[in-house]
Formats: C-alpha cells, structure tokens, sequence
C-alpha cells in the first residue's frame, strides 16, 4: 500500500479562489479486483479489503466511505434476493463513444452532524481504479439543490447554481485508490448538494467506487445518472431500480449511490458566537486587571 501526495489542480472555481498550496492524498488500496458488468455499467469488485488501510481523516460533514478503508459507510443491508450489497468500481457503459457519461448524484443531511448549521467543505474524498496506465483529468462539480428533494427524472432537471468545478489531474491507478483534495473552503447554501464526476476525456477509463448508506444521518436516493456531456443538448437520465440497487451480473448487487464523502465544519450558531466574544472580553478585562 502506497501513499502519494500530489499537488492538485484546482480550476474553474466559482465565487471563490483556488486553494494556494492544496495537494492531494492519494492512497493506493492494492486490491484484487475482478470484473462485473451489465448491460449499463462494467467494473470491478474486489475481494481483500483489508489490504486497503485506514483512510486517514475521515470525512465529517458526508460519508459513505467504505468500512474497510477506513470510513463509516456501509454496503447496505440484503437485496429481495438475499444477496449482500457490496462496493464496485464502476461506470457508465459508454454508448457511443462520442459522448462522455458522467455520474451524478444527490447529497442530503450535510449539515445533520451539525444541527442544522451551514457547514463549510474543506475536503472531497472519493476512490477510484482505471483501465489503463494514464494520467486523467478528474472534474468534480458541486451545485446546490433547490429545492432539496428536486424530483429525480430523465431530461434536464434543475440542480440548482454551480457552486465549484474541481480538476484533479489523477494519477494512474490499476489496482483501487482512495483521494483526499483539499479545496478552497465552500460554505454550503443548503444541507443539500447535487455532485458530479467526470473525467475530461472522451476514452472513460475512470471506474468511480460506488455504492454504500450514507453514515450519520445523511442521505442520498438508491439512483445515479447518467449525462452524456456532449449530447446537445446536454441530456440527464436518470436511473433508480428497484430499492434503489444495481445488479451487475450473477451475485453481484450494489446499492446506486457515488462512495465519497465531504470534510469541513459548521458555522457557530450566533449564540455560540456570542458566547465566544463574552468569553473573549471576560480575557481581556482580566488581562488589564493584572
């Protein structure tokens, strides 16, 4: 198991600059990894989880990480089948090759954990494996969502303003890696966002790790979508099986959620705030005294 860190492009950023100085983690997981598919997604399972190692901080504000490398998420509970849910490297099945299929998913409760004071992202941590020893250009938008629990259907659909566009040139993984990128601190307008992965070339070799219940009260619909980026116009579908899980051939079922998670805080409540000034003068008057 391998740890890098790398300096990370931060681009794009909307109504705030880019972090100076931010890098990324990137922890290789060294995973066995063994092939899955149907006809909408194909990917890869792993079967030695343990090898992955803790994650390091964990993400705070929204998590599905995956217990075995250090998060809090868990797979799910038994599908109708009695079959267990597990985790998957995956993507879209790229039909046709023109296009550039992207994920997309709904992020609910970030500021939960908090009580319901707007929280500030700090961190994204996300894993991933490729098809293929090349550098690839990871774009990561988050928008807000209004309202929360916008309706999930095909066609373009309101995900509310663009909050942050992220580029992180990733760095060739074959065997399973999990990143922690620092951004520019982003205060959430809501407790609700709407993420994106993409990558920005046309050949998807990306396989974004997928699956998992949100942990600590956070939520996020059993569905993702699909955009084909250059479709025009740009067109989402949106795909929600039944409870909200994917099957990937024979055993393999894994619940439709992207496996990340947010790092940051919450803004102080204004009593607290409050409070903390008191406590500040009460300081200072006792310094003069002295």
């Amino acid at each position: 198991m391998k740890t890098l860190v790398i300096g990370s492009l931060v681009a794009g950023v909307i109504a705030a600059p880019a972090l100076a100085g931010s890098s990324a983690v990137v922890r290789e997981l060294n995973l066995n990894l063994n092939a899955v598919g149907n006809e909408q997604m194909s990917g890869y399972g792993y079967d030695n989880p343990q090898g992955g190692g803790p994650a390091g901080a964990l993400a705070n504000l929204y998590q599905n990480i995956p217990v075995a490398f250090g998060g809090l998420g868990t797979a799910g509970g038994m599908t109708p089948d009695n079959l267990t849910l597990m985790y998957f490297f995956v993507r879209w099945t790229q039909t046709p090759a023109l296009y550039r299929p992207q994920w997309g998913d709904d992020l609910h409760g970030i500021s939960v954990q908090g009580g319901g004071q707007p929280a500030i992202v700090t961190a994204i941590q996300y894993g991933y494996t490729q098809n293929g020893p090349l550098t690839v250009p990871h774009i990561i938008k988050l928008y807000d969502m209004v309202p929360p629990s916008e309706p999930h259907i095909n066609g373009s659909f309101a995900k509310g303003p663009l909050l942050r566009q992220i580029t992180f040139v990733a760095p060739p993984i074959t065997m399973g890696a999990l990143v922690t990128l620092p951004i520019a601190p982003l205060q959430l307008p809501s407790g609700s966002i709407w993420i994106k992965f993409d990558q920005a070339v046309s050949t998807q070799n990306t396989f974004w790790l997928s699956g998992g219940v949100p942990y600590g009260g956070s939520s996020s619909h059993g569905g993702l979508t699909l955009t084909y980026k250059n479709e025009v116009p740009t067109y989402n579908y949106y795909y929600e099986p039944p409870n909200g899980i994917f099957s990937l051939g024979g055993t393999n079922r894994m619940l439709g959620n992207i496996a990340m998670g947010l790092r940051g805080f919450h803004v102080p409540a204004p009593a607290v705030i409050s409070l903390l000034g008191l406590g500040g003068l009460a300081a200072l008057r006792r310094r003069r005294a002295a």
